[in-house]
C-alpha cells in the first residue's frame, strides 16, 4: 500500500515522473513500504531465472491441479513413465520426506513433489481405479476412451503409475500423521518443527483403509513383475521404498493410539516392524552406494520444484532448504527408524519398572548425540562448532511424551503414586509407616505431576531446556521442599505417639526429657531431585556456551562443584537410610526367625513331656492291671488247695 501522506508527482530533468512526499514525518515503515511498491521480486515472489549470470527473474511455476496442464511443459510424466523414472521420482519423495522431519514446513518440503498436489493424486487415482468420485454420465461418456487408453498402457508402465502414486500418496498422508503426532505432543520449537500447514489439506478425501490398499496392491505388483536383469534393481528399490513407507506408516499410527491394554504386544510388534525395515535400508544404501549412476536432472525438474509453492511463504526472503542425496537420505531415515526402535519401543518395553530406571532411560535420550549435519551435497561437518546441541528427532520425542502417561497410568502400565513410593523407598529409605500413612498417601499424589515433569523435560529440545525449568519446575520443588518438612513434622509425631502407647503398655514411666528426633527423609527426597534440576539447569549452560569469559566460567565451575558435592552428600545419606533400613529390616527378620524358634522349641518340648506323662500313665495302669491279676490268681490258687 501506498503511505498514507500526501504525495505529489513530479518530473525530474529527464521527463521522468516520481513520487514525492511533502509531510517531513516519513518514518521506516512507509520509506520500506515505498520500497516495495511494484517490485517484482517482493510482490510477485519473482525467482531468479537458471542462468547465474542473469539478474532477470520470473514468476514461480503454479502449482499443478491434475497430471496434464494446458501448457505442454508443464505437464508431469504420465503416459510413457518407465521403472527407471519411477525409481528415481520414489527416492527423491524421500528426501522430501527428510527434509519435513528436520524441521522444513511442507510447502518447503512435501508439497515441492508435483504429484503430491490434491488435484495431481485426485487425477492418478482415477485413472488407476483407486477413487470412484466421478459422476455416472462422465464414466458413461468416457468409458470406451478409457478402456483403449487402459490396453495400450504396457505392464511396466502401469507398475509405474502406481509405483508414482503409492509413494506421492504415502509422503502426504505420512506428513499429515507425523505432523499430527508433533501437534498432539506439543514440544516441538521452531528449529525442531513448522507445523504450518500452508492451507494444504493433505489429501483429507483418503482414508488411512485405502492407503494401505494402494502399498498393498503395489507391493504385490513388483513381486509379481518379471524379473529381467535389467529393470531387476530398479524394482528392489521401489519395493524397499514402498515398505519403507508402509512401515513407517503403521509405526506411526500403531504408537500413537496405544491403550494400556495393548502397549506391550502392539509395542513389540512395531519394534520388529522397524528392525526389519532398518535391515531392508541398509540393503537399499548397499544398493546406491555400489552403482554408479548419473543424476537424472531432467526428470526431476519436471516433477519437482522447490518454488512452486513460493507465493504461499509470502514476499519476504524465505530459507533455502537443502535436500540429501539419495544415499544420505536413506542414511538419516534409517537413524530415525532406529532412533524410535531404542528410545520408544525399549523404554515401553522395560523389563524393571522403577522410576530410576526410566530416569536414566531418558537421560541418555536426552544427552548429545555425538553425529555430524549432513549438507545437500553429501558433505559433512561436525556439529561441534556450533553452540546447539543434537537430540533425537522430533518425531521419537513426541512418540515418548504421548505414551509417558495415558489411560492414567505411567507408560499406560503403572500406577504413578506406586512408582514414587517405591522409588522412595529404595533410593531414601522411607519407612512404610510414612509412606502407607494418610499424609503420607496425599503427598504420594501432590509429587505426581512435579516427578512427571522431570520426566517430560527430558524429551524436549535441550536447548530449551532451561527455559522450561525456569518457567515452571524451579517454583514447583521450592514449593514442595516446605510441604516435605511438614511431612516429616507428622512422622515424627506419630513415632513420638507411638512410642507413647509402648510405654504404656509396659507400665513405665513416660519420659520427656529427651526429645524423639527422625531421620527427614522426605525434605532429603525432595531436595535431593531439586538439586539435581539445578545441577542439570547449570549443566545445559555450560554445554551451550552461556557463559563466557574465564570470570564467568570459573563462576560456574564452582558453582556446579558445590552442587555435586550437595548431591553427593545428599545421596550418601540417603543411602545410609537405605542401609540403616535393610540391616533394621535383616534384624527383625532375625529376631523374628529366632522368636519362631523358640515357640517351635517350647511347642516341641510340650508336645515330649505331654507324650511321656501318657508312657508314664499307661505303665502305671499296666503294673496296677498286673497287681490286680496276681492278687486274683493266688486267691484262685487257694481256694483250689483249700
Amino acid at each position: 500500500d501506498l503511505p498514507s501522506t500526501t504525495t505529489t508527482t513530479t518530473q525530474n530533468n529527464k521527463g521522468e515522473e516520481y513520487f514525492t512526499h511533502e509531510t517531513p514525518l516519513f518514518n521506516l515503515q512507509d520509506s520500506m513500504a515505498a520500497l516495495e511498491i511494484m517490485d517484482p521480486i517482493m510482490d510477485c515472489c519473482e525467482i531468479p531465472v537458471s542462468d547465474e549470470n542473469s539478474t532477470k527473474t520470473k514468476p514461480p511455476r503454479n502449482a499443478p491441479s491434475s497430471l496434464k496442464s494446458m501448457l505442454h511443459s508443464e505437464s508431469l510424466p504420465w503416459e510413457h513413465l518407465t521403472l527407471k523414472e519411477s525409481n528415481i521420482i520414489a527416492l527423491e519423495t524421500l528426501s522430501r520426506l527428510e527434509s519435513n522431519l528436520r524441521g522444513a514446513s511442507v510447502a518447503e518440503s512435501t508439497y515441492t513433489c508435483l504429484y503430491a498436489h490434491d488435484g495431481v493424486l485426485l487425477d492418478m487415482g482415477k485413472q488407476l481405479g483407486f477413487f470412484d468420485f466421478q459422476e455416472k454420465e462422465e464414466e458413461t461418456s468416457h468409458n470406451n476412451n478409457t478402456a483403449t487408453a487402459t490396453n495400450n498402457i504396457s505392464k511396466g508402465t502401469k507398475l509405474a503409475q502406481i509405483c508414482i502414486f503409492a509413494s506421492s500418496l504415502s509422503l502426504v498422508k505420512l506428513t499429515e500423521t507425523i505432523r499430527a503426532i508433533v501437534m498432539h505432543a506439543d514440544i516441538y520449537e521452531e528449529e525442531d518443527y513448522s507445523i504450518s500447514s500452508s492451507s494444504f489439506t493433505f489429501c483429507n478425501f483418503v482414508r488411512e483403509d485405502l492407503l494401505r490398499q494402494v502399498l498393498k496392491e503395489a507391493l504385490h505388483m513388483l513381486q509379481a513383475f518379471g524379473r529381467e536383469e535389467e529393470e531387476e534393481e530398479e524394482r528392489m528399490v521401489l519395493m524397499i521404498v514402498l515398505y519403507f513407507y508402509q512401515s513407517l506408516f503403521e509405526v506411526c499410527a500403531s504408537l500413537a493410539k496405544l491403550t494400556s491394554k495393548t502397549v506391550r504386544t502392539t509395542t513389540k510388534q512395531a519394534q520388529l516392524l522397524i528392525r526389519k525395515c532398518v535391515s531392508q535400508l541398509d540393503e537399499l544404501s548397499t544398493i546406491l552406494s555400489t552403482t554408479a549412476s548419473s543424476p537424472e536432472t531432467n526428470i526431476l525438474n519436471q516433477t519437482f520444484d522447490s518454488n512452486v509453492n513460493r507465493r504461499l511463504l509470502g514476499n519476504a526472503p524465505v530459507r533455502k532448504v537443502q535436500f540429501l542425496s539419495p544415499l544420505n537420505t536413506i542414511q538419516s531415515l534409517r537413524n530415525t527408524l532406529h532412533e524410535i526402535d531404542y528410545a520408544v519401543c525399549d523404554l515401553l518395553l522395560l523389563e524393571h519398572h522403577t522410576l530410576s530406571r526410566i530416569q536414566r532411560h531418558l537421560s541418555s535420550i536426552s544427552s548429545p548425540v555425538n553425529s555430524s549435519v549432513v549438507k545437500g551435497d553429501g558433505s559433512s561437518s561436525s556439529s561441534s562448532s556450533n553452540n546447539t546441541i543434537n537430540t533425537i528427532n522430533i518425531l521419537g520425542r513426541s512418540l515418548i511424551v504421548l505414551n509417558l502417561y495415558f489411560d492414567d497410568l505411567l507408560l499406560g502400565q503403572y500406577v504413578l503414586s506406586d512408582i514414587i513410593a517405591s522409588h522412595m523407598k529404595h533410593s531414601a529409605g522411607v519407612p512404610h509407616e510414612l509412606v502407607d500413612a494418610e499424609y503420607g498417601k496425599s503427598f504420594l499424589h501432590r509429587l505426581g505431576k512435579p516427578l512427571y515433569d522431570t520426566l517430560k523435560v527430558l524429551t524436549l529440545n535441550r536447548n530449551r531446556q532451561r527455559a522450561y525449568m525456569d518457567a515452571l519446575m524451579m517454583r514447583e520443588w521450592s514449593a514442595l521442599q516446605r510441604e516435605a518438612t511438614a511431612v516429616d513434622y507428622y512422622y515424627r509425631e506419630d513415632v513420638v505417639e507411638v512410642q507413647k502407647q509402648q510405654q504404656l503398655i509396659a507400665s513405665s514411666a513416660i519420659t520427656t526429657t529427651k526429645p524423639t528426633t527422625t531421620t527427614p527423609y522426605v525434605t532429603n527426597y525432595v531436595l535431593g531431585i531439586g538439586v539435581w534440576l539445578m545441577e542439570h539447569h547449570l549443566g545445559i549452560g555450560v554445554e551451550l556456551d552461556l557463559f563466557c569469559g574465564e570470570h564467568d566460567l570459573s563462576i560456574a565451575y564452582w558453582y556446579w562443584d558445590f552442587l555435586l558435592s550437595t548431591r553427593l552428600n545428599i545421596v550418601t545419606s540417603m543411602r545410609k537410610e537405605v542401609v540403616e533400613q535393610k540391616v533394621k529390616e535383616v534384624q527383625r527378620q532375625k529376631k523374628k526367625l529366632l522368636e519362631e524358634k523358640e515357640e517351635e522349641a517350647v511347642a516341641t518340648e510340650a508336645r515330649m513331656v505331654e507324650k511321656g506323662n501318657v508312657v508314664v500313665e499307661h505303665n502305671k495302669r499296666n503294673s496296677k492291671g498286673k497287681k490286680k491279676g496276681m492278687l486274683l490268681w493266688n486267691i484262685i490258687r487257694g481256694i483250689v488247695r483249700g
